[in-house]
Order: structure tokens, then sequence, then C-alpha cells
């Protein structure tokens, strides 16, 4: 089999691993990602992999690079279409905004982003100030008392200055470690519903 690939998985940004969830590397565009991360199953082994925007056109790993997050407006990393199929998305953004998910979480796509309601879409990130991407959605620090929001693909960036995460799936966001020890911010609203009954959709997908 084929020697582990350095440095973190893009979804989860850890480097370490188990036998039964390792992590692979993309053959075009050098994506690393853990298997339950991506969906990867089985394990490729010494089989060439790609992920999925390389095995649509493996003869242009450049576009894995600059394809775009409809979330934050990052261009690379582990992308997923999105269940209307005009956009992908960060795996790590959907997972940290509460009203995106993964719909089959299996092979890790696609993810529905269509029910990020219009108030977190009017949010503005404190690191690049932008509102270029089509369905651009911030989250907000963990500290209740603090108004700062930020593209989770921008604050992984800023590295530990602006953005604090905990090991599990369940932690907080923050923009200062002093933040973390303080409430925790009152429970989110429901997603908006229609009249009846069902989720409106809000997010320009």
């Amino acid at each position: 089999m084929r020697s582990l690939p350095a440095g973190a998985c893009h979804v989860c940004n850890k480097e370490e691993c188990f036998e039964d969830d390792l992590v692979v590397e993309c053959d075009a565009c050098g994506l690393v990602v853990h298997q339950s991360c991506y969906g990867v199953r089985p394990h490729p082994g010494d089989a060439p992999w790609l992920c999925d925007i390389c095995k649509d056109d493996a003869q242009r790993p450049a576009r894995a690079r600059a394809e775009l997050c409809a979330l934050c407006g990052k261009t690379g990393g582990a992308l997923k279409v999105t269940a209307c199929g005009k956009h992908f998305a960060h795996l790590a953004c959907v997972i940290w905004i509460p009203e995106a998910h993964v719909v089959n979480t299996t092979d890790m796509k696609p993810v529905e982003i269509r029910h990020i309601p219009w108030q977190r879409q009017k949010l503005r990130c404190n690191i690049c100030k932008s509102k270029d991407a089509p369905c651009d959605a911030p989250v907000q620090c963990y500290d209740p008392t603090c108004a700062k929001s930020f593209h989770v693909g921008c604050a992984r960036e800023s590295g530990e200055k602006y953005l604090i995460v905990i090991s599990d799936d369940a932690s907080p966001l923050a923009c200062a470690p002093a933040n973390l020890s303080r409430p925790t911010r009152p429970p989110r609203p429901d997603p908006p519903r229609a009249a009846g009954g069902g989720l409106r959709r809000t997010a320009s997908c």
C-alpha cells in the first residue's frame, strides 16, 4: 500500500488517522482528506484516487484548485456538489453552518445549503470583508456578547490568531481564546418555514 500522505485533512483539520479511517490524497490536485470526512469507501489502496472535482476532469487538476466554495468564496479544498447541482461547497463550511447539512453521509454528498436564512447571509466576514460567494454564509463567534462573524475558510487560514477549534465536532468557534470561557450563545432558531410547514429556501442556489 502507498505511504500515507502528509498534512492535515482539509475537512477536520487533523493529521492523525486510524486503521479504519486513513487519510487519502488526490493523485491529481493533492487534496488530503480522511476517508470518513470525504466519503471514501473503501480505501483505494495502491490504486489511483481522485477527488470529486478531478474525477470529472482528471487532466485538469487546476480546476480543483480554482473551483469556488459557494459559502465562503475560497477556492480549492474538499468541495462537494450542492443539492441543486449549481455550486460546490467546502465540507468544512457545511459542517460548521447550522442550517447546512450533508444529504448522504456515506459518500458525503450532495450538500444542502438552500435553507440558510437571510439573516446569516446578511452577516459580513470580519476577516475578508467580502460578500462575493454565491450563497455567502459567515458563522458567528461562540461568545454571545461578541458581534464578530467570519467565513469558516477565512478563519481557518488565519490560524489561531482568530479561530479556536476544540477537538470534537460540537466544538465552538471563537475569535479569541477568552471567549470560549463565556456563556454559550443562545440556541439558534430553526430555519424559516413556509406556510405549508416545509422549510423555506432562502439561499440563492
